[in-house]
């Protein structure tokens, strides 16, 4: 049905970045990203297109691009600007360029409010302690983990990570508590 639509209005971004959303839920990334460019032609500063070719190009492992269109999400700005921030700072974590992830990071946890699902707040933590574990700083990691589980009480990947950590700090005791959870 989107291919006939598109076929007939070419020109309706919102139709185009539909369709773009329902191929990456089929994980036809290739085509998902050829739809997304197109809407860029039409758009340049459309905020669903920027978003989502920096989602498929992350999911692609093209640091690059994704920087380069999250970087324009954030520039454009929307409602949702702690999760564009929050892909910023998973890809400058990804460029092992640790300075601007933090600074994202910082950014995202003075400006978080409960108005953000659950579970966003608990990955923002979750992954702003693997940043620290990566450069291993753990007693930082530990702490961003144990915010983390504030969120998701009984997440297990979150406790399996304080576990390691634990454990790398050569608390074993303490890590394998961790692990019984």
């Amino acid at each position: 049905i989107y291919k006939s639509l598109i076929t007939v209005y070419p020109d309706i971004a919102s139709l185009r970045n539909s369709y773009g959303n329902l191929l990456i839920q089929m994980n036809n990334l290739n085509n998902a990203k050829e739809e997304f460019l197109e809407v860029l032609k039409l758009e340049d500063t459309n905020l669903v297109a920027n978003s989502s070719l920096g989602f498929i190009y992350l999911q692609k492992g093209i640091l690059d691009s994704s920087l380069m269109y999250y970087k324009k999400t954030d520039e454009i700005g929307s409602k949702y600007e702690l999760v564009d921030k929050y892909f910023l700072a998973i890809v400058y974590t990804s460029l092992r360029e640790f300075d601007s992830a933090l600074f994202y990071f910082q950014y995202i946890e003075n400006n978080l409010t409960n108005e953000y699902p659950v579970k966003f707040l608990s990955a923002v933590f979750m992954d702003y302690g693997n940043l620290y574990s990566d450069q291993n700083l753990l007693n930082k990691a530990i702490d961003k983990y144990k915010k983390s589980l504030l969120y998701e009480k009984n997440n297990a990947f979150t406790l399996t990570k304080l576990g390691f950590v634990n454990m790398r700090l050569g608390k074993d005791s303490v890590g394998i508590d961790y692990f019984k959870h």
